[in-house]
């Protein structure tokens, strides 16, 4: 049997700094003011692609489910958002005789952070295009068909462009490409499995209601 060893960075990972940072930054734009409105909520759900080649070969894509809540009335909005995902892949290379399971990795990652309206008149536009970019933290867990299992946090940065039409007062469908780049996190109860961040392009669909 082969095993295919995923290279990367030895880093410690530490995600109390991201996870003080996020904090610091809901309290920044959480303070009330006159334009704190328009409660939005976002689900959708989509693809997605290691960045990493390596990674890519094991994992060819996998598929994820997010909800977001959206407030702010200016061009430029406070987002949260949770993504689940799954990643499955044949970590394990064998001859045609012998067939082993595939390795799985899930995910759960938090963003917060800030999108902007790039629209030139946002009040009586139906197609709009948003911006993003925002602070992400997540767990990832592993493990494979020989019974290792690991996890760990992990921590990065997502960058976004949205596009979104308008079907009335209330509700939007909506097309996503986001790149989240996450660090490297070590599997160390696997040995047979090094460092993955599973950095990700996004491609995600999904409809959008504001509350009254």
């Amino acid at each position: 049997m082969y095993v295919h060893r995923l290279s990367g960075p030895n880093l410690p990972l530490r995600p109390w700094p991201l996870l003080a940072l996020a904090i610091a930054l809901v309290c920044a734009i959480l303070v009330p003011d006159a334009a704190f409105a328009q409660h939005r909520f976002y689900l959708g759900s989509g693809v997605h692609y290691a960045l990493d080649s390596s990674e890519r070969d094991i994992y060819e894509g996998g598929l994820d489910l997010m909800l977001a809540y959206e407030n702010g009335q200016r061009k430029t909005r406070r987002y949260f958002e949770i993504a689940l995902g799954r990643n499955d892949g044949s970590e394990f290379l064998t001859d045609s005789t012998f067939e082993i399971a595939d390795s799985r990795v899930d995910s759960g990652i938090l963003t917060v952070g800030l999108r902007t309206d790039l629209s030139t008149d946002p009040a009586i536009a139906r197609f709009r295009l948003f911006a993003g970019i925002g602070l992400s933290t997540g767990y990832l867990r592993y493990r494979n068909p020989l019974g290792d299992r690991s996890s760990e946090w992990t921590y990065g940065l997502s960058l976004e462009l949205r596009p979104e039409f308008s079907l009335g007062e209330h509700w939007g469908i909506w097309l996503r490409q986001r790149i989240t780049a996450l660090t490297p996190a070590t599997f160390d109860t696997s040995p047979r499995f090094s460092e993955t961040s599973l950095s990700t392009f996004n491609l995600d669909l999904g409809v959008s209601h504001a509350l009254p």
